[in-house]
């Protein structure tokens, strides 16, 4: 009798199948089109209500996770926070780094294998 190889569980069919969606969705055109196909009454609503809690709030440090296209950089220059923006997508973190505003603190980091001990 062989030796079968092991067949993957319906949890692990599932967790692939949303893997590759989101690759597909966070992939260089979808990461370009992003921001695009989602401006709305409601994106709108969320970005100002962001902005008047993250306003009230005014913390120093932020770990933006998953920071996407970078949607609230212009609320944390504004602020002067120190950021962190963490994404499992390069093509995400790309779009980001282009709305970086001069002389923002903010860092992009991959989040495959991320150490977030303190560094020097």
């Amino acid at each position: 009798m062989k030796d079968e190889p092991a067949q993957p569980g319906r949890l692990a069919i599932l967790g692939m199948r949303v893997r590759n969606t989101l690759i597909r969705r966070y992939s260089s055109r979808g990461a370009r089109r992003y921001e695009a196909r989602r401006q709305s009454v409601r994106w709108a609503a969320e970005a100002a209500a962001f902005e008047r809690v993250y306003a009230r709030i005014n913390p120093k440090s932020v770990l933006d996770l998953p920071v996407g296209t970078g949607r609230f950089f212009p609320a944390y220059a504004k602020n002067g926070a120190s950021v962190l923006g963490v994404d499992i997508s390069n093509n995400m973190l790309a779009e980001a780094a282009g709305k970086i505003p001069p002389g923002a603190s903010i860092r992009l980091e991959e989040a495959h294998g991320l150490d977030l001990k303190q560094r020097s």
